[in-house]
């Protein structure tokens, strides 16, 4: 394959579709017979199911978001490293495309009604499949700050900035030759990790509200 435009796209289109398979969605219809988004605070991501009372439900959640992505990414990986051969940085750049735009099918669903979870744990399972010494830094700071603060979107929030600063140290120093320019590949990794971390921030805008009003919900409380 040659025109890396079409491959851009095909890396994107693939991710997003494979994305907007919301496992929490299916898995709680499946198992619950009910919609996760009727449940608790009706985000269809990880956190809720994790409040459902249903250790099976979260525990697939997890499985199945973080597979998702991997598929994504390989494909994307896969896709560029074929369109743009002899090129060192190819498969990364596939893999950071496929990544965030398995996120934003993880969000923004095309099958569920565009209702979806808030990205949190698709952002990291790119972030593991990408970087994984880098993943390992921000999930045990996340760790520690849960493990304090036992309210998950908190924990996310402070841990956020930290994984951007490791984004910007850790960048790689290769280049990539795309449309006839050639552009460091740092570019691509730290502007992509900036737009997830906002969309992340995004999402959690009512959670930022109950923070402030100290009513935001803790971990280990089950949904009513």
């Amino acid at each position: 394959m040659q025109n890396a435009g079409f491959c851009m796209a095909l890396a994107a289109l693939c991710a997003y579709l494979i994305g907007s398979l919301n496992t929490s969605i299916i898995v709680s219809k499946l198992i619950m017979k009910k919609d996760i988004r009727e449940i608790g605070s009706g985000n269809a991501g990880f956190t809720n199911s994790m409040r459902t009372g249903s250790r099976l439900v979260a525990i697939l959640t997890l499985v199945g978001d973080v597979v998702k992505v991997g598929i994504s990414v390989l494909i994307g990986g896969f896709l560029m490293q074929n369109c743009l051969p002899g090129e060192s940085e190819a498969w990364l750049l596939g893999a950071y495309i496929a990544g965030f735009f398995s996120m934003v099918g993880h969000i923004f669903p095309l099958y569920f009604g565009f209702r979806g979870g808030k990205g949190v744990l698709t952002f990291a399972a790119m972030i593991l499949f990408t970087d994984w010494k880098l993943f390992l830094i921000v999930i045990a700071l996340w760790l520690i700050l849960l493990f304090f603060t036992r309210m998950v979107s908190l924990s996310v929030l402070i841990t956020l900035p930290v994984y951007i600063l490791g984004a910007i140290l850790f960048a790689p120093d290769g280049t990539l030759t795309l449309f006839g320019q050639t552009v460091p590949m740092r570019v691509f990794t730290i502007g992509t990790s900036v737009l997830m971390g906002i969309i992340v921030v995004v999402m959690h805008k009512d959670n930022i509200k109950r923070l402030r009003n100290g009513t935001e919900n803790k971990i280990g409380q089950k949904a009513k």
